[in-house]
């Protein structure tokens, strides 16, 4: 089998990312990691429309259009749960004492004493809280 030819116009062309050995990650369009973070979540969309009007001076109509977020949303303030932090205080207590405990197991401990709580909502706080 011969070698590849090396001007050959059915061989690409190696980008600068592959020339400098290492591979790009999939979705990034800089070598180094990224430039700036994806605006998924609606919070972040809320900030980045919030930025846009701020800095911009448009309107909440098109800064909205241009980020994604409709407009209900945007207006939507989320309220805490009433006992978000008598669950935290307890979420502390029960994780006090056991050091090896984690989220999962503190969630198993609260539905034990009668909490009808999702684990998700206790690994939230468990992150916030430190």
């Amino acid at each position: 089998m011969s070698p590849r030819p090396e001007n050959s116009r059915k061989w690409k062309k190696k980008t600068p990312v592959e020339e400098a050995g290492s591979r790009p990650i999939l979705g990034q369009r800089y070598p180094q990691g990224g430039a700036l973070k994806k605006v998924i979540s609606p919070d972040r969309k809320r900030k980045a429309v919030n930025q846009a009007i701020q800095t911009l001076d448009v309107s909440e109509r098109r800064a909205c259009r241009v980020v994604g977020q409709p407009r209900a949303t945007q207006r939507y303030h989320k309220r805490p749960a009433d006992d978000e932090d008598f669950l935290t205080s307890r979420i502390i207590e029960l994780a006090s004492p056991y050091g090896r405990y984690g989220y999962r197991r503190v969630t198993a401990l609260l539905r034990n004493e009668g909490w009808i709580i999702n684990h998700k909502r206790v690994e939230r706080i468990w992150h916030k809280r430190g």
